[in-house]
């Protein structure tokens, strides 16, 4: 198997592991935000819920990224390889 397929399907599986790992980050934060939307007291105005399903969400494109642009990250990486 060649250099640069071996790196693109490890790209791919890189960008899987990504999205998949970032989807429950931004349920749980996004609850947590409706949550605290909802509650009384003193933590009704506190925003940092939000933070945890805005970070889930830049892991969840960032995984779509190297899903998407695998091989062309894949050849920016072995372009001197003569095969």
């Amino acid at each position: 198997m060649k250099p640069t397929k071996l790196a693109n399907i490890l790209f791919k599986l890189l960008g899987v592991y990504f999205c998949l790992e970032g989807v429950p980050s931004v349920i749980s934060g996004a609850l947590m935000g409706l949550l605290g939307l909802f509650a009384s007291g003193p933590g009704k105005y506190s925003t940092y819920e939000w933070t945890y399903a805005i970070g889930g969400g830049i892991q969840f494109v960032v995984g779509l990224f190297l899903v998407v642009k695998s091989r062309k990250i894949a050849e920016y990486f072995f372009k001197t390889e003569d095969e």
